[in-house]
């Protein structure tokens, strides 16, 4: 979950959490209901590990999924910078 941005890179201070989801007795679907945070994004995706190593993922899903950011989000280094040139001081030419 972000408060501040719909931005979800490990740079950006975003911790990751996983929940361990079961298929019990023959069930091949799946439904997972994906509740909007009080407040920012959620990004949700679901990995699967079959009994024979095989490993699937879902895409990413993104909630609110009709609610966008309204400024720049903050900057937290330069590995997180979403725009060009942000947070860059200006220097003097050299002569």
């Amino acid at each position: 979950m972000n408060p501040a941005a719909r931005d979800f890179r490990y740079a950006c201070g975003v911790k990751y959490n996983s929940v361990p989801v079961s298929l019990t007795g023959g069930n091949d679907t799946l439904s997972i209901p994906l509740t909007p945070p009080d407040s920012g994004w959620q990004a949700t995706y679901i990995e699967a590990t079959f009994s024979d190593g095989y490993v699937a993922t879902t895409q990413v899903y993104i909630t609110p999924d009709h609610k966008y950011p309204e400024t720049a989000p903050p900057s937290a280094g330069a590995a997180c910078q979403t725009l060009p040139g942000r947070g860059l001081i200006p220097t003097a030419a050299k002569q």
